[in-house]
């Protein structure tokens, strides 16, 4: 038996067989991906040299539609990444603190000055949908320039806006009592490898929580029918690396991240 045969039978998904729905869903998605050019709001960038440790991390991504597909089709059923669960160094909580507006703006504002000539008209505290504070990091959804909406993230003040995402808004917000993910993955920094996860939630979703296999419970931030988290680890880089709990006002469900995709 040689290495990959001995590694094949470690695999928890060898014997996962989709359904034809999502296994349809998942060949659309993958052609598409082969046959035409990724869109504006599904690019991730970095700042330049604000942000050295952002420019030169390695990202992974799950975002929409291929969150699904690396659940259907990914080789073993997840994206490996080094290490078991991350560096546990950034300054962090498991519960974040919210923020107004006007708390954030300055964060808004050095993510505006990172995309220079692209981004035409300064944020205002208006433009800042939703914005939280783990520890000394920052994370804000911001209106660019009154119509799209980019995810600023600050991970440690001292450096500056370290990158960020621009989202489609053009999907339409879940139903009532359901949440989406919009974009997931796991970046190599400095102190170590965090995640994030950004989507969107339906009326009458009241909270939102992450749990981690080690068992932490991440809550995410809930605004204006958006919701962020972020967390040590690299859970975020794996297909269903984690569980995403939804609660409403008649009660709690727990979702695997692909049954949240689009």
């Amino acid at each position: 038996m040689n290495d990959l045969e001995q590694l094949a039978v470690l695999d928890p998904m060898r014997d996962y067989e989709p359904s034809p729905s999502r296994r349809a869903r998942a060949t659309a998605a993958l052609e598409k991906v082969f046959h035409e050019p990724a869109p504006a709001p599904s690019r991730r960038f970095s700042f330049g040299d604000a942000a050295p440790a952002r420019r030169s991390a390695r990202r992974f991504v799950l975002s929409g539609a291929v969150v699904g597909l690396a659940a259907a089709v990914a080789v073993a059923g997840m994206i490996v990444l080094p290490g078991e669960h991350g560096d546990k160094a950034y300054a962090w909580t498991a519960k974040p603190q919210a923020l107004a507006g006007a708390d954030a703006l300055p964060e808004a504002q050095r993510c505006a000055a990172g995309w220079g000539a692209d981004w035409a008209t300064p944020p205002t505290a208006a433009d800042i949908l939703l914005a939280e504070r783990r520890g000394r990091a920052t994370l804000a959804l911001v209106r660019k320039d009154g119509t799209g909406l980019t995810a600023c993230f600050v991970l440690d003040p001292a450096e500056g806006a370290a990158g960020g995402d621009l989202l489609d808004t053009a999907t339409p917000q879940p139903v009532n009592g359901r949440a989406r993910i919009e974009t997931m993955g796991a970046t190599e920094g400095k102190e170590g490898w965090y995640s994030d996860v950004i989507g969107r939630a339906g009326a009458d979703v009241t909270k939102l929580e992450i749990e981690l296999p080690d068992g932490t419970n991440v809550q995410a931030s809930v605004r204006n029918g958006w919701w962020v988290a972020w967390w040590p680890g690299h859970e975020g880089g794996k297909a269903d690396g984690v569980r995403v709990v939804v609660h409403t006002s008649s009660g709690s469900k727990s979702f695997l991240p692909s049954e949240l995709g689009v």
